[in-house]
């Protein structure tokens, strides 16, 4: 079984990454992440190796779908017990996916990223090399212009998720690899990719992951002995304190440029959700209007009845003939579907994860650099987009997962 645990993570891996290319191809191939996470986990539950510290994870979720499945069966929004099972399974992805990953056996997770490095690093090439060609031959649609420059987006929807493919191909491509060349061209192409995507969360963590490898080269990182589940007196690497409190500033701009764009320069469809979650929230304190109901791909799916009791049904990108906008959220989402109880709940969830990740970075710096960019990019992504449960977070989560394991 375990043989064929990887070409299997490998080809679902690659149908994710290369969504915005393949999905015209077949239906079945936009449900690919799902087939994923779903994979994973069932490999490891059935395969009955689940550690201690994951089991609790898991126990805290079902405690979590069990409230807000009663929640909603006595909701006045009540979409029936499908949508919901099928609303707290795509939003529980990132965490059945991370519990999975982290359980498969070590042989495969080392099997996967010895495949995955080179073809990373092939992604990047040909990415950069394409930039110049589609400067003389346009190959692909016009991207935005900014700074008086045309944005890049290679095969991907938007310059914004092209960003997120650079990152992911550039972190695998780098960290996975033990040749000190391949490093710094890795490092070179993805620094460069995200650059001229011109997303400006791009452009700030390249900033971020380009001073983080140059100050682990000078004690940003620090090495403690600890213990965790199965390792005794091993020794995992940690971030300094002092060198956080440095960087935190940036992270910062960060994360209020993307919440000024989206919620405080203009009345955007983004600050609507916002709005409205807050009146729902209040509305329904302290438990929420259920599963389903709001700023969820199901609520876009079956077009929510609590949308038009907010008078969504007439605003542009929240309208049921326009609804490019409606699953774009993360936090609001949560407040208002699964109210202030359903929030305290995902708020520990994960906390339990973090903390299970942060003993088990690894004792290889630039790995770290790498996981740390990584949750970074996850929780920024949360203000104002729903990355983190969308294709990109399980593209996020695996690589997340292959840095801290792949020692």
């Amino acid at each position: 079984m375990n043989q064929l645990v990887g070409p299997v993570v490998l080809v679902l891996f690659g149908f994710i990454f290369f969504s915005s290319s393949l999905d015209s191809i077949s239906p079945l191939l936009t449900y690919s992440d799902e087939f994923l996470v779903l994979f994973v986990f069932c490999v490891t539950l059935f395969g009955g190796k689940i550690d201690r510290q994951h089991f609790r994870i898991c126990l805290v979720l079902i405690i979590f779908w069990l409230y807000v499945m009663l929640n909603s069966i006595f909701s006045s929004y009540y979409i029936g017990i499908a949508l919901t099972g099928t609303d707290l399974f795509l939003f529980s992805k990132p965490i059945l996916l991370y519990v999975g990953m982290m359980n498969l056996p070590i042989n495969v997770i080392k099997w996967i990223s010895k495949r995955i490095q080179p073809v990373a690093h092939l992604y990047l090439l040909i990415a950069f090399a394409f930039y110049f060609i589609n400067l003389a031959i346009p190959v692909f649609p016009d991207g935005d212009r900014r700074f008086g420059i045309e944005a890049y987006a290679f095969t991907a929807d938007n310059e914004g998720e092209f960003g997120n493919l650079a990152l992911i191909a550039g972190l695998l491509a780098y960290a996975l690899t033990k040749r000190e060349r391949k490093r710094f061209n890795a490092i070179a192409l993805m620094s460069l990719l995200m650059l001229i995507s011109l997303r400006f969360k791009a452009i700030v963590l390249t900033a971020i992951f380009l001073l983080m490898i140059s100050l682990s080269r000078s004690g940003f990182f620090q090495r403690k002995s600890i213990q965790v589940s199965g390792v005794k007196k091993a020794r995992f690497t940690r971030i300094r304190i002092s060198y956080i409190l440095a960087i935190l500033p940036i992270g910062l701009i960060l994360g209020y440029g993307q919440f000024s764009k989206y919620f405080l320069e203009e009345m955007t469809p983004r600050l609507f959700l916002l709005i409205s979650s807050v009146k729902v929230a209040n509305d329904f304190f302290p438990f929420g209007a259920g599963a389903g109901t709001f700023g969820s791909a199901v609520s876009r799916l079956h077009y929510s009845e609590l949308y038009y009791d907010l008078g969504f049904s007439g605003i542009w990108g929240l309208s049921n003939t326009d609804d490019r906008f409606l699953s774009d959220s993360f936090w609001p989402m949560i407040f208002a579907q699964y109210g202030f109880i359903g929030a305290v709940f995902v708020i520990s969830l994960y906390v339990m994860v973090l903390r299970n990740i942060l003993p088990r970075w690894s004792s290889n710096n630039l790995r770290s650099v790498g996981v740390a960019i990584i949750l970074l990019n996850l929780t920024l992504s949360t203000l104002g987009s729903a990355v983190l449960i969308g294709s990109l977070g399980t593209l996020l989560i695996v690589t997340l997962v292959l840095l801290i394991r792949e020692t």
